[in-house]
């Protein structure tokens, strides 16, 4: 990945409310993709177009009795 075209961008699943961290890649293509909950599996995000999402990591989980 180019730093150009890198950034960081953070997701909060819907139902759980676990934070992800992933990084944002601008692509020459339409890239279409999808990123499932690693916890609960609801979707956090799905997108098509000129960005491209890798590199997910849990950032932070909500406690269920929290």
């Amino acid at each position: 990945m180019n730093s150009d075209t890198h950034i960081t961008v953070h997701f909060s699943c819907p139902h759980c409310r676990t934070i992800y961290r992933a990084s944002q890649e601008r692509t020459a293509d339409d890239c279409p993709g999808e990123f499932y909950c690693g916890s609960c599996g609801t979707p956090v995000h799905e997108w098509t177009g000129a960005y491209f999402f890798s590199d997910w990591k849990a950032v932070f989980k909500i406690r269920p009795n929290a």
